[in-house]
This record gives C-alpha cells, sequence and structure tokens, in this order.
C-alpha cells in the first residue's frame, strides 16, 4: 500500500540515458596520430611568406568573403577552396593564419583516413600509411599551402576507401558516400579527371568476368559485382563532366567547329566554345512562365514519389518516364531562350544533353532508387559550389557576349559556372597541354621525387615488383594506382611541385600495404632471435657509415686519415656480420627485415627533409617545392610602408607597380591608402591604353616598381625619392636539373630522351656532379640563387 501511495506522492525517478562508449586501441592511437599531424600543421603556420598562387586564392576568397562575390575561373580550378576560405575568414578574420586553416585541417584529417583501411590492411599497415602521410615532405609543406591539391588528396584517398569497403561489404551507403566524394573531387581541381581516368581503367580490368557477359546480354546491368557496379556509379554521375573531351575529336576534322577555344583575346574565354558565326535558333513554341514552372515542379515531385515506390515500377516504364521528363524539362529550359546561340554552342549543349540522358538512361536500368539518391547527392554538391549557392553569392560572369539579353543574359551572369564548370574545367585544360606551363623536362617528377618522396617511391617500387612476381591482385590494383598516376603526371604538359602530391599519395598506400604483408611474412616465420636482432640493428648502421664515408671520400677525393680507415672497416665488418645473420634466417624473412629496418630510417630521413623544407621562411635553404615563392622582402616592404606613411596628408599615399602585384595585393588588401598602376611606355611589353608612362611625375608619396621599371624611374625621382632595394618579389628554384643548351619546345620527345640519358650517363660518371648532388641532398648547398623577380621601393627624401 505505501508503495502504491509514494507512487502518487514522490517525484517519480527520472530514467537517465546512459551512453557507454569506451575508445578502442584502434581509435586512440589514430586520434594521437591525428592531433600530433595537426599540431605539426598549425605550427607556426602563417610565418611562411605567402605565394604567388596563394596570394591569388586568398585575394578571391577575401573578395567572396567581403561581398564582392564568386564567380568560377577555371585557371584557378574548382570553388570549394574560396568558399572554405571565407567561412574560415569569417569565423576567424581574414589573417594569414585563417586562410591557410582549412588546409592544415584537410591535411590532418588525411592522416585519418587510413583507420578505415585496419581491417584490410592491418592495424601496422595503416599506422604506417598515417606516419608517411604526417611526414611526407611534400604533403605536410602543401597542408599549410593556400592550394587545394591537399583537398584532392584527401578526396582521392577517401574514394578509394570507399571502393574498398564497398567491394569487400557491398552496402549501399557506401555508394551515397562515393557521390558526396566525387562531388567533393570535381569542385576541388581538375587533376580529378586523370584520378578518374586511372580508376576507370581499374575497374573496367577488374570487372571484365561480368562486363563481357553484360556486353552479349547474358547477366543484367543489376547483376554486375561490386567492382562492376561501382564502376557503373562513377561512369554515369561524372560522365557528362567529360563533355569537353569531344572537343579534341572534332579538331580532328576541318570543320571550323571550335569547342574548346585556344586562343586568347579572341572574344571567347579560354576552354570554351568558340562565340562566332553561324548562329543558329530554336523556334519553339513559347509557354507562360507559370506552365514551364510548374511542369519542372510537377516532374521533381513524381520522382520523388516514383522514387520511394521504384520497387514497383518496371525498369521499361521507369526509362520511358525518365526520358520523357528529361524532354519536357529540356523543352521548357529551351523555351527561355530568347537570343540566337552559335553553332558551337549548340553542339556543346547537344553533347551535354546527350551525356545526361545516357547517364540517367544506364544508372535507372542499373539501380533507379540509388543511382537517383546518388545524382541528387552529387549534382546537389556539384550545382551549389559552381552556382555560387544559386547565385546567392555570385559575381556577375565579364565574359557574357553582349547579344545576350533578358533572362538569358541574366542566367548566364549569376548561374553560369553551371555551364563553365561543366565544359571548361575540361576544356580549359585540354587546351592547355600544349602550353605546358613550367615548361619541364619529362623526368621532373623522378628528381622531385628522389629529393623528398624517397620512402614512398622506392618502397612502393620494391612493392609493384614484389606483387608483380607474387600475382596479388590487391597489390597490383594499387601498384597499377601509383604507376599509372606517375606515368600519366609524367606525360602531361603541366609539371608543378604541388602536383608530387597526387603521386605521393597512391605510393603511400601501395607502400603501407607492402610493410604490413612483410611483416606477415617476418611475424609468421618466427626468425631466430639473435640473428633478427643483428640484421635489425646493423641495418641502419651500414646504411648511415657507407652513406657518411662516400661523402668524405668525395671531398677529398681519396680515403685519408685514420678516422675514415677505421669506418672503412667497420662498414666491412658490418657487411660480413649482416650476410652471416642472413644465412642463420631465411633469405626471404631476411630481406623483410632490412626492407623495414630501412623504411624505419628513411621514415626518420623524411622527417628531417620535411621540417627543413617546411619550416625554414627567410628564403633560405633553396628548395625545389618553391615555385613563384613569395619572397620574405615583400612583407617587410608592405609592413614599411604601414608603418611609415603618414596617412593625413592625401588620399593616394603610395602606388605600386603592377608587374609586383602578387603577393603584394594580400599584404595590402585592408589598405586603402595602396593603388596598383601600371608604367609601361607605348610599345612595352604589356602596354594598355591606361597605363601611364615611365616619366610621369608620380602623385604619390611612395612607389614600389619591378626592377626594370624602378632601373628607368630612378633617374626621375632622384631628386624627390631615394631609392631602396632591389628586393626580392618572387623566387623559383634555380633549375640546375636541366640539360644545359636545351631547347625542348622545337625538339621531338625521342630525341629529348636519347639527349637527357646521355647527359644522365655524363652526370652519372663525373665526381664534381655527384659532390654537387650530395652536398644539396645532405645540405641544401648550391652553386646558383634563386631565380628571382625583384623590385625597388622609393620613399620621399627627408627636407
Amino acid at each position: 500500500m505505501k508503495s502504491r501511495i509514494s507512487k502518487f506522492i514522490l517525484p517519480e525517478k527520472k530514467r537517465v540515458l546512459r551512453v557507454s562508449y569506451r575508445p578502442t586501441w584502434d581509435q586512440g592511437i589514430f586520434f594521437g596520430l591525428v592531433l600530433l599531424s595537426l599540431s605539426f600543421r598549425l605550427w607556426e603556420l602563417s610565418d611562411r611568406p605567402f605565394h604567388y598562387d596563394e596570394s591569388l586564392h586568398a585575394i578571391y576568397s577575401w573578395e567572396l568573403f567581403t561581398g564582392m562575390g564568386y564567380r568560377y575561373e577555371a585557371w584557378t580550378h574548382g570553388p570549394m577552396q574560396f568558399f572554405l576560405n571565407a567561412l574560415s575568414f569569417s569565423i576567424f578574420s581574414d589573417t594569414d593564419f585563417s586562410v591557410r586553416l582549412p588546409y592544415a585541417l584537410a591535411g590532418s584529417a588525411l592522416v585519418g583516413l587510413p583507420y578505415f583501411l585496419r581491417k584490410s590492411i592491418g592495424l601496422l599497415g595503416s599506422v604506417a600509411a598515417s606516419l608517411m602521410l604526417m611526414f611526407s615532405p611534400s604533403l605536410l609543406y602543401f597542408s599549410r599551402y593556400s592550394r587545394n591539391d591537399i583537398y584532392a588528396a584527401f578526396f582521392a584517398l577517401a574514394l578509394f576507401i570507399l571502393l574498398w569497403r564497398y567491394m569487400h561489404e557491398r552496402k549501399d551507403r557506401y555508394l551515397y558516400l562515393t557521390a558526396a566524394v566525387l562531388a567533393g573531387l570535381f569542385i576541388t581541381k581538375e587533376t580529378t579527371f586523370i584520378l578518374l581516368a586511372i580508376f576507370f581503367l581499374m575497374l573496367t580490368v577488374i570487372s571484365l568476368t561480368d562486363l563481357i557477359p553484360l556486353i552479349q546480354r547474358r547477366i543484367r546491368l543489376k547483376d554486375l559485382n561490386a567492382p562492376g557496379s561501382f564502376l557503373i556509379l562513377m561512369i554515369t554521375l561524372t560522365l557528362p563532366q567529360w563533355s569537353a573531351i569531344s572537343a579534341v575529336f572534332v579538331t580532328m576534322f576541318d570543320s571550323g567547329i571550335i569547342l574548346a577555344n585556344d586562343v586568347g583575346g579572341s572574344g571567347s574565354p579560354i576552354g570554351l566554345p568558340l562565340w562566332q558565326s553561324p548562329f543558329w535558333s530554336m523556334n519553339l513554341v513559347k509557354l507562360p512562365l507559370f506552365m514551364d514552372l510548374f511542369i519542372i515542379i510537377g516532374i521533381i515531385i513524381s520522382g520523388i514519389i516514383a522514387l520511394i515506390f521504384s520497387k514497383d515500377i518496371p525498369e521499361i516504364f521507369a526509362v520511358i518516364l525518365i526520358g520523357i521528363a528529361l524532354l519536357l524539362i529540356g523543352y521548357s529550359l529551351l523555351a527561355f531562350v530568347e537570343t540566337e546561340f552559335p553553332r558551337n554552342y549548340w553542339i556543346a549543349g547537344f553533347v551535354i544533353g546527350s551525356s545526361f540522358l545516357l547517364s540517367a538512361l544506364i544508372g535507372i536500368t542499373w539501380r533507379l532508387k540509388v543511382w537517383a539518391i546518388s545524382a541528387a547527392i552529387f549534382y546537389g554538391i556539384w550545382l551549389t559550389f559552381y552556382t555560387s549557392f544559386f547565385g546567392l553569392f555570385a559575381k556577375p560572369y565579364t565574359d557574357c557576349p553582349n547579344t545576350l539579353s533578358g533572362l538569358t543574359g541574366h542566367l548566364c551572369a549569376h548561374l553560369g559556372g553551371a555551364f563553365t564548370g561543366i565544359w571548361q574545367s575540361l576544356g580549359y585544360w585540354v587546351v592547355q597541354q600544349d602550353v605546358a606551363r613550367g615548361n619541364q623536362p619529362w623526368y621532373y617528377y623522378f628528381v622531385l621525387g628522389s629529393l623528398y618522396e624517397f620512402l614512398p617511391l622506392i618502397l612502393g617500387s620494391i612493392g609493384l615488383i614484389y606483387y608483380i612476381k607474387k600475382g596479388n591482385i590487391a597489390g597490383l590494383f594499387l601498384g597499377f594506382w601509383a604507376g599509372a598516376t606517375f606515368l600519366m603526371y609524367t606525360v602531361a604538359g603541366e609539371k608543378m611541385p604541388w602536383l608530387i602530391v597526387n603521386i605521393t599519395l597512391p605510393f603511400i598506400v601501395l607502400s603501407a600495404y607492402f610493410i604490413s604483408d612483410l611483416f606477415r611474412s617476418v611475424a609468421f616465420s618466427r626468425p631466430r632471435p639473435i640473428p633478427t636482432v643483428i640484421i635489425v640493428v646493423l641495418t641502419p648502421g651500414i646504411f648511415v657509415l657507407v652513406a657518411f664515408l662516400f661523402e668524405q671520400y668525395l671531398d677529398n677525393n681519396s680515403f685519408r686519415g685514420l678516422s675514415i680507415w677505421l669506418g672503412v672497416v667497420a662498414a666491412a665488418a658490418g657487411i660480413l656480420a649482416l650476410i652471416y645473420s642472413l644465412l642463420k634466417v631465411q633469405l626471404k624473412t631476411g630481406m623483410s627485415l632490412i626492407i623495414l629496418t630501412s623504411s624505419i630510417l628513411l621514415l626518420i630521413a623524411t622527417g628531417f627533409v620535411g621540417y627543413r623544407a617546411t619550416y625554414n621562411y627567410d628564403d633560405e635553404p633553396v628548395e625545389m617545392l618553391v615555385y613563384a615563392g613569395g619572397s620574405s622582402d615583400v612583407r617587410f616592404i608592405a609592413e614599411k610602408l604601414r608603418d611609415n606613411i603618414d596617412l593625413s596628408q592625401s588620399n593616394q599615399k603610395a602606388i605600386i607597380d603592377y608587374d609586383v602585384w602578387y603577393p603584394f595585393n594580400w599584404y595590402s588588401r585592408n589598405d586603402e591608402f595602396i593603388t596598383y598602376r601600371c608604367f609601361k611606355n607605348i610599345g612595352d611589353d604589356g602596354y594598355a591604353s591606361y597605363c601611364d608612362p615611365l616619366h610621369m611625375t608620380p602623385d604619390a608619396q611612395v612607389l614600389v616598381m619591378s626592377e626594370s621599371h624602378g632601373q628607368r624611374d630612378d633617374r626621375y625621382l632622384a631628386g624627390s625619392h631615394s631609392r631602396e632595394g632591389p628586393y626580392r618579389n618572387l623566387i623559383w628554384f634555380p633549375e640546375v636539373y636541366r640539360r644545359p643548351g636545351e631547347a625542348r619546345e622545337s625538339t621531338d620527345i625521342r630525341d629529348q630522351m636519347g639527349q637527357d640519358i646521355a647527359y644522365g650517363w655524363d652526370v652519372f660518371t663525373d665526381q664534381d656532379s655527384w659532390r654537387n648532388i650530395v652536398n644539396y641532398l645532405f645540405h641544401r648547398e648550391l652553386t646558383e640563387e634563386w631565380f628571382d623577380s625583384t623590385f625597388y621601393a622609393f620613399f620621399p627624401k627627408s627636407p
């Protein structure tokens, strides 16, 4: 009775939801690795001067942040980085730190991704992958650099993980995540096309056992195995993005059709179809606006309803309905068009529309519900970014032809990214291949990789040979990804240091898988402990000692001195002891131990190389990772302008030459007293009508002029100003790896390779060349200084 009364009188105890969660050791290890990686990437993040490309990305992000909007320009790559930077500005203000912060976070997250591979390549392999991703010099450097290559690496590894997980578990959620990752890749950078081409080829080979019966109509699309299904999803979601490749085939015929303009200043942006006659128009019966909207909204609602009941809809009926819906949407959109369009644009539109239709038909035939959800995810993300959130943050396009007006002109100006993103993103870089920016030799990545990414390149290459011999399918898959990536970037026209990030990533994954296999083989063989210890201890010691003796020989041209001979004797004794220990264990086990121990030594060397390249900010040492890097002089002069100019005297206080615009514009973004002006005489390269002649009396207190202009301006300013400098603006690595006297633009590639190999042999057999190589590898000592562009600063003389 008491209990019944107390039930109504006493307050009832509230049920507390207890969530019992205990992190596993695996999670703790990777959480620690991510935190450690984040500390490396955030340490002194703002101290390095901004490079040319960094300032460009930063200033465009700042314009978006300050309300000036954003529009997609193919030469600045995908839109995602600008919106992430602007978001960082809105949270942390516009500082050097905040503009680099999103990249540092992405680089740290990349280190954590191998956690999702631990069940496939083992805990040791996944930890090894994370360690190599953490200490990789190129990944570390470009995680602290305002370029989107680190985002591309993150999405590339995420795509591989999703493929791997789907092949083993075949859960639909991995396909939906894949759609989001593919969208992330396309809104990041156009190197996505290279990555996907490699994945397409790999998956095609793996799926041949299903694709051949499919072509023979012995199985249906929905019966494909996991690799085949993943391939279908990737192709159907991204097929329209490949539309501009049609420009390559059109140019094979002398038809006058130009789908990717390659001539600057022609009135059409590079990479887009050329805006020229003949012009075509479509005589459609125009419906009232409310009817067009009614059709489009009705189709969308009907599609959602059909998706819910997709299992009850026959395939052929679904295909017919989708086809009719796409045609009605296309008709409704075309009815808006009030202007004649060039034939080139009609053909481009037809290619895009056909790609969409073909993708939809294959996708819904494969798996209607899964494909429809995946397509909604992919294009929802893609359209949001390329249209600047559907025009909400759009900077109007200035390249829209004057003949466009009314609704068509408004759509071009504010939503034009939907077309340029799908066509120019590939079209621009297709026509830029012949330009070959950087003009680097074919062996460029061999040199760059040997300086910074020697660990994954050496280990991955050994692993590739191992898996070819062993016939391991997963190893061959990874080996093909790594090898094909290296080959395609070697063949590509543009070669830049930041692209080594895309090459390094698959080699790291391959190396980690190889390490996991070697460790398992050693653990399985259970080698004798004493020989094992001897091998593990002697291997790094011998490598270090031989390297030291080799350097001493190069410096002295002989082995002189008691200490040197003692080192030679110690090295010989160590090698004999190592051979003896190898005979006491299985040769395969012994070689595995040597490779694993050498990998630890190379990882330590990698960490040192990465530290030296990343955490030096005073233009020293000379690093090959630097291309159009910003000198510390730029920040010094920008701060001096801000500290020394009297803001109370006039509206214009300082004028900066256009030729030193970047990265000066980032440092002076908030300085209203600074203006930029072109100083050139008629006939000078780059002269325009708005340029001021060099002899004009300046109307500013301070001038910053490029070296060529400053030298000539000195005679006009000598009476009123004192000249300081020359200061460095941009710096480039001196290209000492080039063959002297080369003329690659006019030389056939086969002749180039023959001459390069002959030159390489001369270097290999020359002691002085080896001395220069070793001095740079160990000490970063070069016989040449930076290539640079310089400027002068003119300050008023004291009265």
